[in-house]
């Protein structure tokens, strides 16, 4: 144990442990090949519970009393300063670069942490990580600091309340005073555990984005239901256990730190490694094993002692923990609206030097504000004092539509706004108004059959039918998966009702040449509509039910893969950047875990389908215009070639008509 000046309590190997944890969490969100490195929080956590609880067992030794106004000063010049800095200079960054759809959302997530609400914030809504477009999550990372920030409030409260009862009694010696902590924090480890047991294990998970923005109790009990993991997750209450395991670390080792047994420490910081590196689970399975392992082997590292993580290196590392993790995370968000190789390259540098501006002059200023009597010191805090001052006022301010007027209407998608070549009523069908077979007879056709992702497909899948001298068709098939989904009530929630049977039943009775089927195959947004489930199972059984009778016909059906999911956006991917220095966007990344699910579902689809009078094949449309990775924004005559993230545009239909007709053709014969 050692003084420093500044902190109440150093200790050089706790600096190492925080090293370790920030290394594992950047390695993580970079994309390096460590497959728990989002366990570095749980680290963090653990640490903080201890570090926390030894502030405040000083507290009460030297007072006798827990100062609880100057705890929450000497918290909020720790953490506010660095965290709001943070915020502002990368939304301004994120303002110019980033795509102008997601400003709006970074901006309510800036004030949200500012507010230290992040946690509650990414809870209420459905968040996963690197989504670009709609759905960003530029400051994913600052949910972990405000759990931490309502736990020092709540857990600083409840301290000096026990504190203020003991001292009544009349038993307030340290001894007892310990003793009663440590009985109220055994007890709430087990409230915490047990909730956090109900939450993650037997509340449903397949809850949604909170939708309704009145203060309703019976909708906030359902939604939390609904989500059960997910509050496991975020809640400061089921993670309360993770503090608290460090806080009982600080009270059973207060007096005397065994720095005798390091080989103990050394063997559970190679096992925690190992955890960290290997251990293959989702993040958001809350009791997992390694989850736990990581929680308790921090433990039984901070109890032990390691001159190991003592190393100078780490120990630098581990003071600048907060700096990098507050910066890590959005930089990389930032770096991967960059379309660059050395995206990743940009991401580490700028996290480095980023972080070190804040510790030098923002975080290191404020944490040593009480402790200094230099003017020249003093003279120095202006600087910081005043960014931090315009930092909070960035945040409040409405950059994004200010970054929009910025932005030259050139970049912005072009809506297909050709209905009457869209829509044509003379050669196809759209069920909006009720009808289904507008009086075609579709006998020796070539059926285009599916949601609003084939509609999109239409104008160059009917300019290919009749470029081979066949006759293109269309049928809206968005309710086809729904009227067969073992669960009725969801068809009938959705008004698709006999939709998708009626359609079957005109298949089969008027027999097309070849079925070309295209439906969504994820579950996200309606997608495809009625079918609510989340489930592989139920949506590969639907659509077994929709398809195969029409096979056993003698009817063909050409099965078409799902259409890509893009990222960002082509709708809201435009940026200030690009604008100014006229950069048009050349490709679009594919989303690549909408990719596994959809690939996985058309697989085992394809699979499970029999060809029996009617023959089963697999088409793939898109060869033109995407890669593995990646899809081209623009046709050869520089058209966009998208509406949206996954709809083609009139004219990006057309730019594969030739593609079509190939395949097509192929079929045929």
């Amino acid at each position: 144990m050692t003084k420093n000046a500044g902190q109440s309590y150093w200790r050089a190997d706790i600096q190492g442990l925080r090293a370790l944890a920030v290394i594992a969490v950047i390695a993580y969100h970079v994309g390096l090949p460590i497959k728990s490195g989002f366990l570095g929080v749980d680290v963090f956590i653990v640490v903080s519970g201890y570090v926390i609880t030894g502030l405040l067992l000083r507290e009460i030794e030297s007072t006798g009393s827990i100062r609880i106004w100057k705890f929450f000063k000497w918290r909020f010049l720790r953490l506010f300063p660095a965290h709001v800095v943070m915020l502002a200079t990368t939304l301004v960054i994120f303002f110019f670069i980033g795509p102008y759809g997601a400003h709006k959302a970074a901006l309510n997530q800036a004030r949200a942490s500012v507010a230290f609400l992040a946690n509650g914030y990414f809870f209420a809504r459905s968040k996963d990580y690197f989504a670009l477009g709609d759905d960003l999550t530029l400051f994913l990372n600052t949910w972990s600091l405000a759990l931490e920030e309502q736990f020092y409030a709540i857990f600083a409260v409840v301290i000096s309340l026990l504190v203020f009862i003991v001292n009544r009694s009349g038993r307030n010696s340290i001894r007892n005073l310990r003793n009663s902590i440590i009985r109220l924090v055994v007890v709430l480890v087990v409230i915490s555990i047990i909730a956090a047991l109900i939450s993650s294990m037997f509340w449903s998970g397949e809850g949604g984005d909170f939708k309704t923005s009145t203060i309703n109790p019976r909708a906030w009990l359902d939604f939390l239901v609904s989500r059960g993991a997910d509050f496991a997750f975020y809640s400061p209450v089921t993670r309360a256990w993770q503090f608290l395991v460090g806080a009982l670390v600080a009270l059973m080792s207060f007096e005397k730190i065994e720095k005798a047994k390091s080989v103990s420490a050394n063997l559970a910081i190679v096992v925690l490694l190992l955890v960290l590196t290997f251990a293959s689970v989702q993040a958001t399975v809350f009791f997992s094993w390694s989850r736990t392992s990581a929680t308790f082997l921090t433990a039984l590292i901070i109890v032990r002692s390691s001159k190991v993580l003592a190393n100078k290196w780490l120990v630098l590392i581990g003071d600048r923990s907060y700096s990098l993790y507050l910066w890590h995370y959005p930089l990389i968000i930032i770096s991967r609206s960059i379309d660059s190789g050395l995206a990743s390259g940009i991401a580490l540098v700028s996290i480095v030097f980023f972080s070190e501006l804040s510790f030098r002059y923002i975080e290191t200023p404020f944490r040593h504000s009480n402790q200094t009597a230099s003017k020249n010191f003093g003279f120095l805090r202006i600087v910081p004092t005043s960014l931090v001052l315009i930092s909070v006022c960035v945040v409040f301010l409405r950059l994004d539509v200010a970054a929009k007027n910025m932005i030259d209407p050139s970049h912005f998608v072009a809506k297909s706004t050709d209905s009457q070549y869209f829509y044509d009523e003379a050669t196809s069908c759209w069920s909006d108004d009720g009808e289904l077979t507008c009086g075609e007879d579709l006998n020796g056709s070539i059926l285009l059959v599916g949601d609003s992702h084939a509609g999109s497909l239409r104008p160059g899948f009917f300019k290919a039918i009749s470029s081979i001298n066949h006759s293109p068709r269309f049928r809206d098939g968005r309710c086809l998966f729904a009227s067969f989904d073992r669960d009725a009530e969801s068809s009938a929630k959705s008004g698709c009702d006999e939709l998708g049977v009626q359609i079957q039943r005109e298949i089969i009775s008027q027999k097309p040449r070849i079925v070309v089927f295209l439906i969504c195959g994820r579950i996200h947004d309606s997608c495809p509509e009625g079918l609510d489930s989340e489930s592989e199972e139920d949506w590969v059984n639907a659509g077994k039910r929709a398809l195969q009778p029409i096979l056993d016909a003698g009817v063909s059906i050409a099965l078409v893969r799902d259409l890509p999911v893009l990222t960002p956006d082509p709708r809201y991917a435009a940026s200030v950047v690009r604008s100014i220095f006229d950069m048009p966007i050349n490709s679009f990344k594919i989303d690549k875990n909408y990719q596994r699910i959809a690939r996985s579902r058309f697989e085992r689809l394809f699979s499970e389908l029999t060809s029996s009078s009617g023959e089963l094949f697999e088409v793939q449309f898109l060869d033109s215009v995407c890669l593995e990775d990646s899809c081209k924004a623009k046709t050869r005559t520089g058209a966009d070639i998208w509406q949206d993230a996954d709809h083609l545009s009139i004219n990006g239909s057309i730019e594969i008509a030739d593609v079509i007709a190939r395949e097509v053709s192929l079929l045929i014969e």
